[in-house]
């Protein structure tokens, strides 16, 4: 194991995500120790019949799962393990007992599900237009990151100072007093320098490697974006929202039903199931669906589902290859299919692939905000701080030649202007024009 560990290190040196695939390699290395020692295997075989055992659907009373898959599946009790690492993702001082010692680590799931449901959700009130809190996506990965104990000290200086030009950020967005596409404009222009100042005095000025060669993993870039993205949803800037009921922001919508009961063995609720999927980015409204066999609804006999419907739901990606684009199809097949009258875009800082037309998928536009991703070999030059130092002035440049456009998100608020804007059309105008 030792030799197979050296070989895959030595192959690893010098890519992009080095200490990524490095710290990988070895968890999965001591995880492989850690299972082979627990029960004494005499050989291979044996060694295999008991990890095949740990992780059987039938025989075995521990499911291992992330916490993305463990939303919805109702297990009696969960066990978080490093709960520590998910600090500020939900940001709930109900939820930050169960880390600090006041609450035990084990949570219910009913409680767990609870506390993501009022964190994350805002409610409609007395049917009032709803535009809640904006929501912050990038707020909470620069605390999840300052709290990351991987991250090296000489950069959590470099944190705080961006939490505390985050905070400038905002209140610049937040004092803008302009309406329409002036609005949208200064908006942009905020973007622009909040993001310039992180890319490159956070992350390339970093006299250390881990933000640059993480920044993916991490999502410092497009949760930028995603925080941007709700400040568009503003009657100022589409005068249709005015008195509408919506939330915006990046939520987990209706993504298709399905019903688990049979004749012979009747389930409650006729068996109402929901799949659900996270967008980045949305303007929905919650929706309420009830299931029975029973006309009038008994509670025995009845499941309730509260779904969020997106109507305009978006995909953020800082840099777009084929393999996502692949991905994103699916999504957006699965979201047109249980919603019809939705509409998916698909918004990039980076194009990294050759463009495809979306004409035959269920994608309405993809959005290039920028430009043309570096070549690989470009981006592995600056993997060390010695070189990404004498090229600051070449990226400097880089930066200010490629922002965000204007153009380009002026094109994606018009198509929600447009969206937004269709009513049903009256029969005398319908005859008049000689088509709908």
């Amino acid at each position: 194991m030792a030799a197979y560990g050296d070989i895959k290190r030595q192959k690893y040196k010098g890519l992009d995500n080095e200490e990524e695939l490095v710290e990988n390699l070895n968890d999965k290395l001591a995880a492989i120790f850690a299972i082979y020692h627990q029960p004494n295997a005499q050989s291979i075989e044996d060694f295999g019949k008991y990890i095949d055992s740990l992780f059987s659907d039938e025989h075995s009373p521990i499911t291992l799962s992330t916490c993305h898959r463990a939303k919805g599946l109702e297990n009696e009790r969960i066990f978080i393990v490093k709960p520590e690492d998910i600090v500020g993702v939900v940001g709930c001082n109900r939820f930050n007992s169960y880390l600090d010692g006041t609450a035990p680590k084990e949570v219910y799931m009913d409680e767990l599900d609870l506390i993501i449901e009022e964190n994350l959700e805002s409610e409609e009130s007395d049917l009032l237009p709803v535009r809640p809190d904006s929501p912050t996506p990038h707020y909470d990965k620069l605390q999840e990151l300052l709290n990351n104990h991987k991250l090296p000290e000489e950069d959590k200086k470099s944190i705080r100072q961006a939490l505390e030009r985050y905070e400038k950020w905002i209140q610049s967005m937040n004092e803008i007093d302009s309406e329409g596409d002036e609005k949208v404009r200064s908006l942009v222009k905020s973007l622009n320098e909040y993001k310039s100042f992180v890319e490159l005095e956070v992350i390339w000025d970093s006299e250390a490697n881990f933000l640059y060669r993480q920044r993916g993993q991490l999502k410092l870039d497009n949760s930028i974006i995603e925080e941007f993205l709700p400040r568009l949803v503003d009657p100022a800037i589409i005068p249709a929202l005015e008195g509408r009921i919506y939330v915006t922001g990046p939520r987990t919508t209706f993504s298709g039903a399905y019903f688990t009961s049979s004749l012979a063995s009747p389930s409650k609720g006729a068996g109402l199931q929901i799949r659900k999927k996270d967008q980045d980015f949305t303007v929905s409204r919650a929706a309420y669906l009830q299931s029975s066999f029973d006309p009038t609804f008994p509670p025995d006999d009845t499941v309730a589902h509260k779904i969020h419907l997106a109507f305009v739901a978006a995909e953020c990606k800082t840099n777009l290859d084929k393999t996502m684009f692949q991905g994103v199809l699916a999504t957006a097949h699965d979201l047109k299919v249980a919603f019809p009258g939705s509409r998916y875009y698909l918004l990039c800082e980076w194009l990294d692939m050759t463009p495809i037309s979306t004409r035959a998928t269920d994608i309405d536009e993809v959005v290039i905000l920028r430009g043309k991703r570096l070549q690989s070999n470009v981006r592995a030059k600056f993997a060390r701080s010695n070189a990404r130092r004498e090229a600051r002035d070449w990226y400097l440049n880089f930066l200010v030649s490629n922002p965000v456009r204007e153009d380009r998100v002026l094109r994606f608020v018009n198509h929600m202007r447009i969206l937004f804007n269709t009513t049903t059309p009256a029969e005398d105008e319908v005859l008049s024009m000689g088509y709908f």
